[in-house]
């Protein structure tokens, strides 16, 4: 059985939620338009690092917690 951490999707949906924030609002800061956000949360389009960082400094987060540990066989 190994372990590694993967990109957690949802993390950012439910900090953005968190914050009390729309798609629309992100997507302003971001230059962006709040359909690429939700996909971003939706796991549909891979942000880069850049607007990763990003997300993470508007939801206050730390980079580490848009991981989890995932268990395989």
């Amino acid at each position: 059985m190994g372990k590694m951490l993967v990109y957690d999707f949802t993390a950012l949906r439910t900090a953005r939620r968190l914050k009390g924030m729309k798609l629309q609002e992100v997507a302003d800061i971001l230059g962006v338009s709040a359909a690429t956000v939700a996909n971003i949360e939706n796991g549909k389009v891979k942000g880069n690092v850049s607007r990763l960082l990003d997300l993470v400094k508007i939801y206050d987060l730390g980079p580490s917690d848009l991981f989890v540990d995932k268990i395989w066989n």
